[in-house]
């Protein structure tokens, strides 16, 4: 039977229209913030699998690039401090007065 049906039957024999017109407004109400929080539940746990399944290859991304921020540092080092150009000198290497930072 439908709402209204219900409704209508109820206050035709004496019954408590405004009781069960609250009755139902609640029931819709608790059932539309349940439907709700399933629909924000179900996200959540969509996000949480995407961000589950893209941790590792990130968290291995970031090493590899703070392995190359370090080697690039290192390098910087080395030729501000002159090392490389003696090394450069050693093999043979000959810049025409350039300066280089080589990777």
């Amino acid at each position: 039977m439908c709402r209204s049906c219900v409704l209508a039957f109820l206050c035709l024999f004496g019954g408590n229209c405004l009781d069960l017109q609250d009755v139902f407004t609640r029931r819709e109400t608790y059932n539309r913030k349940i439907q709700e929080q399933e629909t924000l539940g179900k996200n959540l746990r969509e996000r949480q699998k995407m961000v589950r399944d893209s941790q590792g290859p990130n968290m291995k991304q970031m090493k590899m690039w703070k392995d190359v921020l370090c080697l690039l540092e290192t390098k910087n080092r080395l030729a501000a401090s002159g090392v490389a150009a003696e090394q450069s000198d050693l093999r043979g290497e000959v810049h025409n007065d350039e300066e280089r930072l080589v990777l």
